[in-house]
Protein backbone atom coordinates (compact mmCIF):
# COMPACT_ATOMS: atom_id res chain seq x y z
CA UNK A 1 0.00 0.00 0.00
CA UNK A 2 1.27 3.42 -1.13
CA UNK A 3 1.18 5.42 2.20
CA UNK A 4 2.26 8.55 0.89
CA UNK A 5 -0.19 8.36 -1.31
CA UNK A 6 -2.97 8.02 1.10
CA UNK A 7 -1.21 11.35 2.97
CA UNK A 8 -1.36 13.37 0.13
CA UNK A 9 -5.35 12.63 -0.78
CA UNK A 10 -6.38 13.03 3.09
CA UNK A 11 -4.79 16.24 3.21
CA UNK A 12 -6.33 16.84 0.12
CA UNK A 13 -9.56 15.99 2.10
CA UNK A 14 -8.83 18.17 4.29
CA UNK A 15 -8.29 21.25 1.79
CA UNK A 16 -11.89 20.07 0.25
CA UNK A 17 -13.42 20.63 3.46
CA UNK A 18 -11.81 24.23 4.28
CA UNK A 19 -9.95 22.75 7.21
CA UNK A 20 -6.74 25.15 7.64
CA UNK A 21 -3.74 22.93 9.01
CA UNK A 22 -0.25 24.11 9.53
CA UNK A 23 3.37 21.70 9.41
CA UNK A 24 1.32 18.75 7.61
CA UNK A 25 2.62 17.54 4.45
CA UNK A 26 2.62 13.84 2.52
CA UNK A 27 6.21 13.53 3.85
CA UNK A 28 6.13 14.49 6.82
CA UNK A 29 3.21 12.14 7.89
CA UNK A 30 4.56 9.31 6.03
CA UNK A 31 7.59 9.83 8.67
CA UNK A 32 5.50 9.65 11.53
CA UNK A 33 3.83 6.26 10.24
CA UNK A 34 6.73 5.05 9.54
CA UNK A 35 8.02 5.92 13.73
CA UNK A 36 4.66 5.25 15.63
CA UNK A 37 2.34 3.90 13.14
CA UNK A 38 0.01 6.91 13.25
CA UNK A 39 0.08 10.53 12.19
CA UNK A 40 -2.34 13.21 13.59
CA UNK A 41 -3.18 16.36 11.53
CA UNK A 42 -5.14 19.08 14.02
CA UNK A 43 -6.66 21.86 11.92
CA UNK A 44 -9.51 24.44 12.19
CA UNK A 45 -12.37 25.55 10.23
CA UNK A 46 -14.15 29.14 10.61
CA UNK A 47 -16.48 31.46 8.71
CA UNK A 48 -17.51 28.78 6.27
CA UNK A 49 -20.79 29.10 4.55
CA UNK A 50 -21.34 25.36 3.67
CA UNK A 51 -20.39 23.97 7.02
CA UNK A 52 -19.72 24.71 10.90
CA UNK A 53 -17.07 25.91 12.40
CA UNK A 54 -14.90 22.92 14.07
CA UNK A 55 -11.85 21.63 15.39
CA UNK A 56 -10.58 19.33 12.85
CA UNK A 57 -8.79 15.98 13.98
CA UNK A 58 -7.32 13.50 11.03
CA UNK A 59 -5.93 10.48 12.02
CA UNK A 60 -4.01 7.66 9.57
CA UNK A 61 -2.87 4.30 11.10
CA UNK A 62 -0.61 2.36 9.47
CA UNK A 63 -2.15 -1.34 10.00
CA UNK A 64 -2.91 -4.24 8.50
CA UNK A 65 -6.52 -5.85 9.43
CA UNK A 66 -9.80 -4.33 11.40
CA UNK A 67 -8.60 -2.77 14.60
CA UNK A 68 -9.86 -4.20 17.98
CA UNK A 69 -11.64 -2.23 20.06
CA UNK A 70 -9.13 -1.79 22.48
CA UNK A 71 -6.63 -0.83 20.50
CA UNK A 72 -9.02 1.74 19.20
CA UNK A 73 -9.30 3.06 22.94
CA UNK A 74 -5.90 3.45 23.15
CA UNK A 75 -5.41 5.12 19.96
CA UNK A 76 -7.73 7.49 21.27
CA UNK A 77 -5.84 8.53 24.48
CA UNK A 78 -2.47 9.37 22.77
CA UNK A 79 -4.64 11.00 19.92
CA UNK A 80 -6.22 13.58 23.25
CA UNK A 81 -3.38 14.28 24.28
CA UNK A 82 -2.12 15.71 20.58
CA UNK A 83 -5.13 17.51 20.93
CA UNK A 84 -4.90 19.22 24.18
CA UNK A 85 -1.42 19.96 23.03
CA UNK A 86 -2.60 21.91 20.30
CA UNK A 87 -5.00 24.31 22.45
CA UNK A 88 -8.10 23.97 20.09
CA UNK A 89 -10.00 27.25 20.02
CA UNK A 90 -13.35 25.85 18.49
CA UNK A 91 -15.35 23.80 20.99
CA UNK A 92 -17.09 21.62 18.65
CA UNK A 93 -14.56 18.53 17.10
CA UNK A 94 -14.72 16.33 14.01
CA UNK A 95 -12.71 13.78 14.37
CA UNK A 96 -11.60 11.64 11.27
CA UNK A 97 -10.22 8.12 11.27
CA UNK A 98 -8.41 5.96 8.32
CA UNK A 99 -7.32 2.96 8.82
CA UNK A 100 -6.61 -0.18 6.51
CA UNK A 101 -9.73 -1.94 6.87
CA UNK A 102 -13.68 -1.66 8.04
CA UNK A 103 -14.32 -1.52 11.77
CA UNK A 104 -15.87 -4.84 13.06
CA UNK A 105 -19.65 -3.46 14.19
CA UNK A 106 -18.34 -3.74 17.92
CA UNK A 107 -15.31 -1.94 17.44
CA UNK A 108 -17.26 0.87 15.57
CA UNK A 109 -19.20 1.17 18.84
CA UNK A 110 -16.30 3.07 20.38
CA UNK A 111 -15.80 5.86 17.85
CA UNK A 112 -16.56 8.51 20.26
CA UNK A 113 -19.49 10.52 20.77
CA UNK A 114 -18.08 13.07 23.16
CA UNK A 115 -14.87 14.32 24.05
CA UNK A 116 -13.55 16.12 27.12
CA UNK A 117 -13.53 19.82 26.45
CA UNK A 118 -15.49 19.94 23.22
CA UNK A 119 -20.02 20.62 23.12
CA UNK A 120 -20.29 18.43 20.56
CA UNK A 121 -18.47 15.67 18.96
CA UNK A 122 -18.76 14.08 15.22
CA UNK A 123 -16.82 11.43 14.45
CA UNK A 124 -16.39 8.97 11.19
CA UNK A 125 -14.03 6.00 9.49
CA UNK A 126 -12.88 5.26 6.07
CA UNK A 127 -10.36 3.07 5.07
CA UNK A 128 -7.52 3.32 2.90
CA UNK A 129 -9.34 2.69 -0.48
CA UNK A 130 -10.93 5.94 -0.49
CA UNK A 131 -7.61 7.76 -0.95
CA UNK A 132 -5.46 5.91 -3.27
CA UNK A 133 -6.38 9.01 -5.88
CA UNK A 134 -8.04 11.73 -6.08
CA UNK A 135 -11.79 10.43 -6.72
CA UNK A 136 -12.93 13.95 -6.88
CA UNK A 137 -11.55 13.92 -10.32
CA UNK A 138 -11.40 12.25 -13.72
CA UNK A 139 -12.39 12.43 -17.18
CA UNK A 140 -16.28 10.48 -16.26
CA UNK A 141 -16.70 12.28 -12.85
CA UNK A 142 -18.69 15.70 -12.51
CA UNK A 143 -17.93 17.82 -10.34
CA UNK A 144 -20.04 18.03 -7.23
CA UNK A 145 -20.54 20.75 -4.98
CA UNK A 146 -21.58 21.11 -1.41
CA UNK A 147 -24.19 23.95 -1.05
CA UNK A 148 -25.22 26.38 2.05
CA UNK A 149 -28.21 26.16 3.56
CA UNK A 150 -29.03 29.27 1.89
CA UNK A 151 -28.86 28.26 -1.55
CA UNK A 152 -30.85 24.95 -0.78
CA UNK A 153 -33.72 27.00 0.14
CA UNK A 154 -33.42 28.82 -2.72
CA UNK A 155 -33.80 25.93 -4.86
CA UNK A 156 -36.54 25.36 -3.03
CA UNK A 157 -38.33 28.21 -3.20
CA UNK A 158 -38.08 28.05 -7.01
CA UNK A 159 -39.86 24.46 -6.94
CA UNK A 160 -35.67 22.91 -8.61
CA UNK A 161 -35.83 20.79 -5.61
CA UNK A 162 -37.54 19.20 -2.69
CA UNK A 163 -35.96 17.13 0.35
CA UNK A 164 -39.07 14.92 0.08
CA UNK A 165 -38.65 13.74 -2.75
CA UNK A 166 -35.54 13.68 -4.56
CA UNK A 167 -32.28 11.54 -5.53
CA UNK A 168 -29.33 10.82 -2.99
CA UNK A 169 -26.23 9.95 -2.23
CA UNK A 170 -25.19 7.62 0.51
CA UNK A 171 -22.43 8.23 3.27
CA UNK A 172 -19.79 5.68 1.50
CA UNK A 173 -20.03 7.82 -1.61
CA UNK A 174 -16.23 9.24 -2.42
CA UNK A 175 -17.42 12.50 -3.24
CA UNK A 176 -19.58 12.51 0.06
CA UNK A 177 -16.28 11.18 2.26
CA UNK A 178 -13.84 14.27 0.12
CA UNK A 179 -15.93 16.89 1.09
CA UNK A 180 -17.39 16.00 4.53
CA UNK A 181 -20.72 16.03 3.75
CA UNK A 182 -23.07 14.84 6.42
CA UNK A 183 -27.20 13.72 6.55
CA UNK A 184 -29.11 16.17 4.83
CA UNK A 185 -26.90 17.87 3.00
CA UNK A 186 -27.35 18.95 -0.34
CA UNK A 187 -24.78 18.27 -3.03
CA UNK A 188 -24.77 19.98 -6.32
CA UNK A 189 -23.77 17.57 -9.27
CA UNK A 190 -22.65 19.41 -12.81
CA UNK A 191 -22.56 17.52 -15.64
CA UNK A 192 -21.95 18.31 -19.88
CA UNK A 193 -25.19 18.81 -21.67
CA UNK A 194 -25.40 18.47 -25.33
CA UNK A 195 -28.28 20.78 -25.50
CA UNK A 196 -28.14 22.89 -22.59
CA UNK A 197 -24.17 22.60 -22.62
CA UNK A 198 -24.42 21.64 -18.83
CA UNK A 199 -26.71 20.56 -16.57
CA UNK A 200 -27.00 20.61 -12.45
CA UNK A 201 -28.69 17.85 -10.70
CA UNK A 202 -29.21 18.01 -6.29
CA UNK A 203 -28.68 15.18 -4.64
CA UNK A 204 -29.15 14.57 -0.51
CA UNK A 205 -27.00 13.17 1.69
CA UNK A 206 -28.73 10.14 3.69
CA UNK A 207 -28.20 7.94 7.04
CA UNK A 208 -27.07 4.69 4.85
CA UNK A 209 -24.09 3.05 3.63
CA UNK A 210 -23.42 1.35 0.06
CA UNK A 211 -22.02 -2.06 0.29
CA UNK A 212 -18.69 -2.26 -0.32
Amino acid sequence: MNMLNICKFALLMLTRREIVFKNATPESMKTKLDQDSRAVVIGTRQGSKYRADATFCLVIVKNTGSLTGTELVSLFKKVNVEIKNSKPTVPRLELCLITSDKLSKTTEKKMPTSWDGFSAVISEHHEYKYFKSDITKGVYVPEHRLMSEAEVEEICAEGLFTKENCPTLKMNDGQVVMHGARPGDVMAITRPSETAGFCTIYKMVIAEYMDT
